[in-house]
């Protein structure tokens, strides 16, 4: 049982995270196997936490999963104002050495990697 429980909203009112977002950690998001450039709509180079950024941005339409999915968007948002976002390129581009990664030599990988 937490000694010091999180406030929360009295009232009945809509909780929308941002008072919990104090007790949460930084977000980073570990993006494995990237295979994106990291560019805008015109082309200018975009870095990836500006990537993440733009990943959050709530899509347009009503539907079920347009909903569903702006959900999350704004729950992320609310609850990690801190946040950043890491991509990984695939560590090998033959796909049989994929299956085999702990046996493959550190001197085989991508330099990227």
């Amino acid at each position: 049982q937490p000694t010091n429980p999180a406030p929360t909203k009295g009232g009945g009112g809509a909780e929308t995270g941002e008072s919990f977002a104090q007790f949460f950690p930084h977000f980073l998001w570990v993006v494995r196997d990237f295979g994106l450039q990291l560019c805008d709509e015109g082309g200018a180079t975009i870095t990836s936490k500006q990537y993440l950024e733009r990943a959050l941005t709530p899509t347009q339409g009503f539907s079920e999963t347009a909903e569903v999915k702006n959900k999350i968007r704004r729950m992320l948002l609310a609850f990690f104002p801190d946040r950043d976002c890491v991509t990984l390129k695939r560590p090998v581009e033959d796909e049989s050495m994929l299956q085999e990664l702990d046996s493959v030599e550190w001197s085989d990988l991508r330099p990227e990697f």
